[in-house]
């Protein structure tokens, strides 16, 4: 992971935290961020590290991971696409980071550092607004997918966790493609589905084309419903 150049005014307008925000506070926080080159399998920050600010991600695609008490190997329990923030309730709460973030693809990030971004969120009403708003909205989002979890049937369920893992095939919209597919236990925390579960939908949807593979890339048919 790298750091490079300060971040301009256009490409904070472009992150929904930020836009729309008058220029006055888009030119004090400007000059505080950082640029973040996260090369597909580097780890951006790691679960239980104190918290070093927020990130934004501005390109690519970061997958959240977490290990229990007794070790084992990390699962995957959910991703981040371009417009999305993360690292900010560690800055609020004062706590360390609670997953492990992991670039899947090639990713671009702009990074607040946390002495900053405390700052800005306890100094600028609109900037706190926004924060709050969207520490609830997570918290709803959270809510109805714990809900849609107890209410849908297996395969949708494991069809709609890879298609948040996925990006588009240019040019086919019933087709997504994933890099790099977690391993089967991270794509049963992903979807609430056992194990055993998702091994037998793999397989089947395997056998009648619905997904497929190039090298490293699993491709991805959605259903006429999706």
């Amino acid at each position: 992971m790298k750091h490079t150049a300060h971040v301009t005014v256009g490409a904070l307008m472009r992150i929904p935290l930020w836009a729309g925000l008058d220029e006055s506070v888009l030119t004090d926080v400007a000059p505080v961020m950082r640029v973040v080159l996260a090369p597909k399998g580097s780890v951006v920050v790691t679960q239980d590290e104190p918290t070093r600010g927020v990130f934004f991600v501005t390109e690519g695609l970061l997958a959240f991971s977490r290990t229990n008490d007794r070790g084992g190997e990390p699962l995957v329990f959910a991703v981040a696409h371009p417009g999305q923030v993360f690292g900010e309730r560690s800055v609020v709460d004062d706590s360390c980071y609670s997953a492990t973030v992991t670039a899947m693809s090639d990713s671009i990030l702009l990074h607040l550092p946390r002495e900053d971004a405390l700052r800005v969120f306890l100094t600028v009403p609109i900037v706190a607004r926004r924060v709050m708003q969207h520490l609830s909205a997570l918290l709803g989002e959270m809510n109805t997918a714990r809900n849609s979890l107890t209410q849908r049937s297996a395969a949708p369920r494991l069809m709609d966790a890879l298609a948040r893992i996925a990006m588009p095939v240019v040019g086919q919209r019933d087709m997504l493609f994933i890099e790099s597919l977690p391993n089967q236990e991270s794509l049963a925390q992903l979807s609430g589905l056992k194990r055993e579960t998702v091994s037998r939908l793999l397989s089947a949807w395997a056998r009648d084309g619905r997904i497929t593979r190039q090298g490293k890339k699993l491709f991805l048919k959605l259903p006429d419903e999706a």
